[in-house]
C-alpha cells in the first residue's frame, strides 16, 4: 500500500504515473513483484487522471488542459532535420549506455577477481570510491573538460547580446 500510495502521489504531482510507479518501486521497496506493478499503475493513472479532471468539475476550467503548456506550432512540429538529429541523438546516447553497462560489467568481474588490488580494494572501501571521484573531479575541472559543461557554456549563450 505504501509503494502505490507514493506512486499515486507522484503521479498526481508530476502526471506522469509511468514516472510515479517506476519511482516508488525504486525506492520504496527492497523487494518489488512484478504481478504487483499493474496495480500501481492503475492507482496512478486513476489518480493523474482525477488530479487533471477535479478543476473541470469544480469550474476552474472548461476543459482538461495540459500540464504545461507550449506555444509549438502545430502545422509541422518537427522539421526533417530535427527529427534526424533527435535519431542521431537517440542512437548515440543508447550506444553509451551499453558501454557504460559493459564497463560496469567489467569492473564487476574485476573486483571479484582474486588479485592482490582487488583484495586491497576490498579492504579498504573508501579509497575505490574516493579515486572514481578524484578522476570524475579531474576530468570535469574547468581547465579540462570542464570548460565545456553546460553550466559554463550556458550563461554565454544567453547572454551573448548587449548588456546594459
Amino acid at each position: 500500500m505504501v509503494i502505490c500510495g507514493s506512486a499515486v502521489g507522484l503521479a498526481c504531482c508530476f502526471g506522469s504515473p509511468a514516472g510515479g510507479v517506476l519511482y516508488s518501486v525504486e525506492v520504496a521497496s527492497s523487494f518489488f513483484m512484478v504481478r504487483n506493478y499493474w496495480k500501481g499503475f492503475f492507482a496512478a493513472s486513476i489518480s493523474a487522471f482525477m488530479f487533471r479532471l477535479l478543476p473541470v468539475c469544480s469550474g476552474s476550467f472548461e476543459t482538461i488542459t495540459p500540464l504545461f503548456k507550449t506555444w509549438f506550432r502545430q502545422d509541422h512540429p518537427y522539421e526533417l532535420l530535427e527529427l534526424l538529429s533527435f535519431s542521431i541523438l537517440g542512437i548515440l546516447s543508447g550506444l553509451a549506455g551499453a558501454f557504460f553497462v559493459f564497463v560496469n560489467g567489467l569492473m564487476v568481474r574485476f573486483m571479484r577477481s582474486p588479485r592482490r588490488i582487488t583484495k586491497f580494494l576490498v579492504k579498504t572501501r573508501v579509497l575505490y570510491p574516493a579515486l572514481v571521484t578524484l578522476v570524475i573531479a579531474t576530468l570535469t575541472f574547468p581547465p579540462g573538460f570542464g570548460q565545456f559543461m553546460a553550466g559554463e557554456v550556458l550563461p554565454q549563450f544567453i547572454w551573448s547580446g548587449s548588456r546594459n
